[in-house]
C-alpha cells in the first residue's frame, strides 16, 4: 500500500507542476520574451469610425505569424482589426515595416495592438505592441 501512494503523490505533483506551467507559461513566454519589440504606429488616416494604421517593429523570435492582431481601447473596449493582405508572410527576425492595418470603432480614442505568434506547440504568444494615439 506504501508504494501504491508514493506513486499517487508522485502523479498529483506531476499534474500540479503541468498545470503551473501551462497556466503561467503564456504570461512568462509573452512579457519576458515577446516577439515583436519597438512598435512604432503612425495613423494615415483617421477616419468617423476608423483608423488604418502602418508602422515598423522589431522581430525578435523567429516564430509562426499568426494573422490575428487585437486591439483595446484603455476603459476595456475590443476593436475589431482587419488585415487587408491576410496574406502575409512570416517575417524574418529583424526591422519589418508592417502593411496597412484597419481598426473599426475607435473614433477619435487611442488604443493598445496586440499581435500573436506560435513559437512552439503548447501555447500561443500575445505581445502587447504598443500604444496607437
Amino acid at each position: 500500500m506504501n508504494a501504491f501512494f508514493r506513486g499517487l503523490n508522485t502523479a498529483l505533483g506531476l499534474v500540479c507542476i503541468f498545470s503551473l506551467v501551462f497556466a503561467l507559461g503564456p504570461e512568462i513566454d509573452s512579457r519576458f520574451f515577446p516577439v515583436l519589440t519597438e512598435f512604432d504606429a503612425r495613423v494615415i488616416d483617421r477616419g468617423v469610425d476608423a483608423v488604418i494604421v502602418t508602422g515598423t517593429v522589431i522581430k525578435k523570435r523567429n516564430c509562426e505569424y499568426i494573422p490575428y492582431w487585437t486591439a483595446r481601447t484603455f476603459s476595456g473596449r475590443s476593436l475589431r482589426v482587419e488585415i487587408p493582405d491576410t496574406d502575409l508572410p512570416n517575417w524574418a527576425t529583424g526591422n519589418i515595416e508592417f502593411a496597412p492595418l484597419i481598426v473599426y470603432g475607435v473614433g477619435q480614442d487611442q488604443f493598445e495592438m496586440f499581435a500573436q505568434h506560435r513559437c512552439h506547440p503548447f501555447w500561443t504568444i500575445t505581445t502587447h505592441l504598443g500604444v496607437v494615439k
